[in-house]
């Protein structure tokens, strides 16, 4: 074999080499921004669940979308107006509720689906976020009863 045809077969290594390194670094700025994307989704459904938040209409209504639908778990559909108005008058309970079991689906670059469970009563939640360039905001949330609790 040539000296020239090894050069050009090991240039061609060396450019899938790179390509690969290229495609993990890709990868891996992904994950990173996946990641991200799933604290700070984390951090809001947390607020959410915080008593002094859910009794605030400013802060409910930054944090919900214009178009947010909700279904309950008694099996009501509520709107924004129809939440901050409920929860104004009832944040629903008292003391801490722990996320656990957090996961975050990116369904789109802009469309994110979370779902969980709240520790203290077993309940399950699912709730599709959506950026709006400024922030994230809840499109739609549903609550579901579970016997496993």
């Amino acid at each position: 074999m040539s000296k020239r045809r090894r050069l050009s077969g090991l240039s061609s290594i060396l450019g899938s080499q790179a390509a690969y390194r290229e495609i993990d670094l890709c990868y891996t700025r992904r994950m990173n921004a996946e990641t991200e994307i799933a604290e700070v989704l984390h951090t809001l459904e947390a607020r959410l669940l915080d008593p002094l938040v859910r009794c605030s209409p400013s802060e409910v209504d930054r944090l919900l979308s214009d178009d947010f639908v909700e279904f309950g778990s008694s099996g009501r559909v509520y709107d924004k107006a129809i939440m901050i108005e409920a929860l104004r008058q009832d944040p629903g309970f008292d003391g801490p509720r722990t996320i656990i079991n957090f996961k975050a689906l990116e369904l789109s670059s802009l469309v994110v689906l979370v779902t969980y469970r709240i520790r203290e009563t077993g309940t399950l939640r699912s709730s599709i976020w959506r950026s709006n360039g400024e922030h994230w905001e809840m499109v739609f949330h549903q609550g579901t009863c579970s016997a496993s609790g």
